[in-house]
């Protein structure tokens, strides 16, 4: 018999570590306070329920969040706005289902290097999906080959950010775990700089983030629905130009600067060592 919700949320959604594969201390990443995160574990908790009733494991919830994310990328290479909605619910969904294949390893104990594995990939495959399907959507509606290349930029610039710092975390805790230097995650967790998940400068980290980036295609998707695509003229060059354009080009500029930060706060890591 599955536990209630109040009871799932203690035993799921805990402030603390997930269970390492010899199920005897908890050595994963906290959970942050901030308001999405708290958002995605209102909901999440009932999903996951769900799945505790059946033997469906934490690793197979992975990959049906990552074929949930591709089918969001499909829905965002149409042009028309309404796909792009729907791609954004999907999305949605994707994170709910990456929220519940964590809660259901807690429950189940059953967290392992494979499991962090799949997430990985499963993470990298949607970004992946989220960018080459927005190009092409955007590519319908703007009808220049240009785009592809800030495509290419974004892409790139932000797979590689997220799966950089992804693994370095990956990577950190297998050490700490494996060379058993707990004392380095407090030493680590001490020497950087506090965050508070409410100010400002972190909800604009967050909004940089894939999490946030869904909200802001959402918004410009519905700039794109009140208003029609207009038309630049650049001297004698004319180009069809949209708000999703927009949200395109910027991600190819801001993507390398965000590449960097994080290949910096990587190097930064040794002196905690």
């Amino acid at each position: 018999m599955v536990e209630s919700i109040k009871e799932l949320r203690k035993i799921c959604q805990k402030r603390s570590y997930l269970y390492d594969k010899k199920r005897e201390e908890n050595t994963s990443k906290p959970v942050e306070e901030y308001f999405y995160d708290q958002f995605l574990r209102l909901v999440s908790i009932y999903i996951t329920k769900l799945f505790l009733y059946t033997s469906i494991t934490s690793n197979q919830v992975t990959i049906i969040s990552m074929i949930v994310g591709i089918f969001a990328g499909i829905a965002f290479s149409f042009s028309h706005p309404f796909y792009w909605i729907g791609g954004f619910l999907l999305l949605q969904l994707f994170h709910f289902l990456d929220a519940v294949d964590g809660e259901i390893a807690r429950y189940r104990k059953e967290a392992s290097p494979i499991g962090k594995y799949f997430d990985l990939l499963a993470h990298g495959v949607v970004i992946a999906a989220f960018y080459i399907g927005i190009t092409f959507g955007i590519y319908k509606v703007v009808n220049n080959q240009i785009i592809f290349l800030f495509g290419f930029i974004a892409l790139t610039s932000f797979l590689l950010a997220s799966l950089s710092n992804a693994i370095k975390s990956s990577l950190l805790y297998q050490y700490i775990l494996l060379e058993k230097k707990t004392e380095l995650l407090e030493k680590i967790k001490t020497t950087s700089k506090k965050v508070y998940p409410y100010s400002l400068k972190y909800a604009v980290r967050r909004m940089l983030g894939f999490d946030g980036f869904a909200f802001i295609v959402l918004i410009f998707t519905l700039l794109d629905l009140i208003f029609h695509p207009g038309i630049l003229t650049i001297s004698t060059y004319k180009i069809i130009i949209n708000w999703r354009f927009l949200f395109l080009f910027l991600s190819a500029i801001m993507g390398p600067f965000v590449f960097v930060r994080r290949m910096q706060t990587t190097a930064k890591l040794k002196n905690k060592i």
